[in-house]
């Protein structure tokens, strides 16, 4: 049966155990079975071979003190383990997209994700992202603009166009048109993100 360590009664129960020198140790986790064993020490100290009450208490504080530290840092292991899980979990699946991309700005943006996922470094992706440019030509915000204002007129076109074949040529366009706006804004949102970064 487990034992909630949590739970205010039980842990004033193992508390009074341990004064009487009765506690049974071998259910308790780690941090509890030296937190126990060593305050049934203490307490044997106190009864009967005359340490003071107020070093007792002290002592008993100190325990306690190092028991809440040693169980913070096993729940935080367990978090970071956690993290990583899902990190390797998320980086596979950028592995495979990354197999499936024939876009070099794509590629490059997914690898900088799975990368920062991987090494735990939370900024590595806006970092990176910034130095990416469009095949080698950066993005300005009038060219983004003026793509989409090409990507409106490629719809329109659509809608009013009575050749059958300039629909298939216009969704291309439109697609491409598309990747540029994107592209634009991933890197827009990233220096925006990289500026807050250093304001702080």
């Amino acid at each position: 049966m487990k034992i909630d360590l949590r739970d205010p009664t039980v842990w004033s129960a193992l508390e009074r155990q341990a004064y009487d020198g009765t506690v049974n140790l071998l259910p308790l986790p780690p941090p509890a079975y030296k937190y126990f064993s060593e305050l049934q020490a203490v307490y044997r100290a106190f009864r009967f071979e005359g340490m003071p009450k107020e070093d007792a208490e002290n002592r008993k504080r100190l325990l306690r003190k190092a028991y809440d530290e040693q169980v913070k840092e096993i729940h935080r292991a367990r978090e970071i383990y956690a993290e990583y899980q899902t990190a390797v979990r998320t980086a596979g699946t950028l592995t495979s997209e990354i197999e499936k991309t024939s876009s070099v700005f794509e590629l490059a943006e997914k690898a900088c994700k799975a990368v920062g996922l991987l090494i735990g470094d939370t900024s590595f992706y806006s970092r990176q992202i910034r130095k990416i440019t469009c095949e080698g030509t950066e993005i300005k915000s009038q060219t983004a603009h003026n793509e989409y204002d090409m990507l409106q007129g490629c719809m329109n076109r659509m809608f009013v166009t009575d050749d059958p074949e300039e629909i298939p040529r216009m969704y291309q366009s439109a697609i491409r048109l598309i990747d540029i706006i994107r592209k634009y804004n991933t890197v827009r949102l990233a220096r925006k993100e990289a500026t807050n970064e250093n304001n702080t």
